[in-house]
């Protein structure tokens, strides 16, 4: 299984549609599978859960910059040894290395870091 690693502000769009479309297999996506109503902490708790139901990590950023929850999320998957793949250029691209860089004086977590990768 994949767990789908993506800003809220794609939530319920076309893009999110087309994401998901790249992925294959079976997707667990956050939106829908998690109560978003619940604090940011239980969030992150659930997503924790379904991460670690998966052997594989998807994840999106949005013109480069990547959410906080995300990157925890990339995080947390790395730390359990998980694949991570990036979905850029329209394909997913395997990362070997990804070294996330919180933005300074951000006014939000929703845009909260860029990040350079190496791929496999």
């Amino acid at each position: 299984m994949t767990y789908y690693a993506h800003s809220i502000y794609k939530y319920n769009t076309d893009i999110e549609k087309y994401e998901m479309s790249l992925i294959p297999g079976y997707v667990i996506n956050p939106n829908g599978n998690i109560d978003q109503t619940q604090s940011e902490s239980e969030i992150m708790k659930k997503c924790y859960s379904l991460i670690d139901e998966c052997d594989t990590l998807v994840f999106s950023s949005v013109d480069g910059v990547i959410g906080r929850g995300v990157a925890e999320e990339i995080d947390y998957a790395m730390c359990t040894g998980l694949k991570i793949y990036y979905i850029f250029g329209n394909k997913l691209h395997e990362i070997k290395t990804i070294d996330i860089k919180p933005i300074e004086n951000r006014t939000t977590d929703r845009i909260y870091a860029t990040f350079e990768y190496e791929v496999v």
